[in-house]
């Protein structure tokens, strides 16, 4: 049987992934003795897939505003360890980063210098083994019981109360041996976590499950429930940052473009949102990071809520230089003889060329529409005058389309589709300050288990660390 000194504070963390691998390495550091009780066969699985295997892992440019969620939450959890504090504490774990910058952004996104993902999760995995922390994999929760009994032992001189440990090995304690130590008259630790590996005693118990995205990672739901017995609610987890979907016969003609757009995303009784950046279409759904960033909001859908998607493949460009590089190309294809929406192509995507003249022209009326487009007018296009209006109309046409092509959405990817979720813990019954709950003493909570959800960049990875070390450091007291 492991001797261990009942006088320290013993925590169970459930869930291997970023938040709870955080929270034990943070409980370590703070003197208190850690199990972390992981449900799959590796901890950290989720965390090697992020960033496409090299890990975003935080962003220079932390504000609230890249976040959906209670603000003065948001802002509290930031302020308490944000983005240097993580740098620095990955540094003292062995981890050099490097910077990369995006067009559309001046934050500066941080990546493992190693290029690697594993280099983050064996990092925290070191520093646990090394301050004497333990991982059990393959751990299946059935249940979490508070142990009422608890307060009845003496506090010691620290103000914790002087508890029996029982723990014959990693497996954890038999539900026999813990009633045998009720008819002996002892008490045990306030939390008794039963599992498929025994059961688990904690003065401290924090809950870093993660949501229900990828759930091949291990994600499956079943602490959800344990949770909501121990008296809190819980939002339904819906899927976020992932592709939206949409029914627009457009979508087959845009399959496969990569192009960088501004969007707009129109939420009946929410209000707009807009954001720019590389935007990729496919058959059924359009995706990208600022599309992805919004898919929060597909959660309305199933309140009635009507979605619209504007897209403007052309943000750097204004409605009447659009109209302007429409005309050249019709004065080139007059010139030419070539069929306009040939030329058209030479300044936009083939599938996008092909999708405005079905639309504004129809595909029979595409090679005919430059024509006549012979006679030079002040502002160097050629047009003829008698059909100036119309053709100046149809040019007006194609470059609304251009900057403002709509797409009503349906739905968003699947969980196993997105990379996080909108749902959780709500915030209003956790301490901001330790992560503790609010309607359960020693109960804390980290991570995508809270519902509080983050744009794509590291802004979810930095939730992670943020809730996380709070976490930890405030069950080690």
């Amino acid at each position: 049987m492991r001797n261990e000194d009942s006088s320290v504070n013993k925590i169970v963390v459930i869930g291997g992934g970023a938040a709870g691998l955080m929270a034990a390495y943070a409980a370590l550091n703070h003197g208190a003795q850690v199990t972390v009780l992981e449900h799959t066969d590796k901890p950290g699985t989720k965390l090697l897939l992020t960033g496409n295997g090299s890990c975003n892992f935080t962003n220079s440019e932390m504000l609230p505003e890249h976040y959906s969620g209670d603000r003065s939450f948001i802002e509290s959890v930031l302020s308490m360890f944000g983005y240097e504090d993580t740098l620095g504490l990955f540094e003292g774990l062995g981890v050099q980063h490097t910077e990369k910058r995006y067009r559309f952004s001046d934050a500066r996104y941080i990546y493992p210098l190693s290029g690697e993902a594993a280099s983050i999760r064996n990092a925290l995995l070191y520093g646990i083994e090394r301050l004497n922390g333990r991982v059990v994999t393959g751990v299946n929760t059935e249940s979490i019981s508070v142990n009422d009994k608890h307060s009845l032992s003496e506090p010691d001189t620290a103000g914790r109360s002087s508890l029996s440990c029982f723990a014959a090995d990693d497996d954890g304690v038999s539900e026999a041996a813990a009633e045998q130590s009720y008819v002996k008259g002892k008490c045990l630790r306030r939390f008794s976590i039963f599992t498929d590996k025994g059961t688990f005693e904690a003065d401290e118990l924090i809950i870093a499950a993660g949501s229900n995205a990828a759930p091949e990672t291990g994600s499956d739901s079943s602490v959800y429930p344990l949770i909501r017995q121990l008296g809190h609610g819980f939002k339904t987890f819906t899927p976020a940052l992932c592709a939206l979907h949409s029914a627009d016969c457009a979508l087959a003609l845009l399959k496969g473009i990569r192009h960088d757009c501004t969007v707009t995303l129109e939420a009946e009784d929410a209000g707009s949102f807009t954001q720019r950046g590389e935007v990729q279409f496919n058959s059924n759904n359009i995706s990208g990071i600022p599309v992805m960033n919004f898919s929060r909001y597909a959660a309305a859908l199933k309140n009635g809520c009507r979605l619209t998607l504007t897209v403007d493949f052309l943000p750097d460009l204004s409605f009447d230089e659009t109209v302007g590089m429409i005309k050249r190309c019709a004065v080139l294809s007059g010139e030419s003889g070539r069929n306009f929406e040939d030329m058209l192509k030479l300044s936009l995507p083939s599938g996008l060329a092909k999708v405005v003249c079905k639309a504004v022209i129809g595909e029979a009326k595409a090679g005919t529409f430059t024509a006549g487009f012979s006679e030079e007018l002040s502002d160097g296009v050629y047009l003829p005058v008698k059909s100036r209006g119309a053709a100046n109309e149809t040019c007006a046409r194609i470059a609304a389309l251009l900057k403002g092509m709509r797409f009503s959405i349906n739905g968003s990817a699947k969980f196993s589709r997105a990379q996080t979720c909108a749902g959780g813990v709500p915030t209003d019954e956790i301490d901001k300050e330790s992560m503790e709950s609010k309607l359960c003493k020693g109960l804390y909570f980290a991570g995508e288990l809270i519902d509080v959800d983050g744009d794509c960049g590291g802004y979810n990875l930095q939730w992670a660390w943020s809730t996380g070390f709070i976490a930890g450091s405030s069950a080690a007291g």
